[in-house]
């Protein structure tokens, strides 16, 4: 999806956005959203942005594929949360998950993911 945006259109900001926001569409339904629709269309937007920009910056899949893994493996082994749409037996389950917290720290990360992304691929992109 990201590099069918990105031919189309030849903007890899629209592409990386675009794409970030339909990989956080379908995460909308996750019963952790109850009422905060518009702060998880930003966290989870947020998580979508470094892992759509490594795939178009490399050009393969596996970067944010694994990220995605990783996340989904630290939520059910670490931290995870009451009503989540990934049940397990965390070290530490918080309540409710606080939305507006997830979008604020999901965008500081997210900048932080393209900035080393952007970095790590410089020779590849030139």
């Amino acid at each position: 999806i990201p590099q069918t945006i990105g031919l189309s259109t030849q903007r890899t900001a629209i592409a990386v956005f675009g794409s970030a926001a339909l990989f956080a569409l379908p995460h909308l339904a996750n019963p952790e959203v109850s009422g905060q629709f518009w702060w998880a269309l930003l966290a989870y937007g947020a998580l979508g942005v470094p892992w759509t920009y490594a795939a178009i910056r490399t050009g393969d899949l596996s970067t944010a594929i694994g990220a995605h893994y990783a996340n989904n493996f630290f939520g059910l082994l670490i931290v995870g949360y009451a009503n989540s749409a990934l049940p397990s037996y965390s070290l530490w389950v918080s309540p409710a998950a606080s939305m507006p917290v997830a979008a604020v720290v999901g965008s500081v990360a997210a900048a932080i993911w393209c900035s080393w992304i952007r970095w790590r691929t410089r020779s590849v992109a030139q």
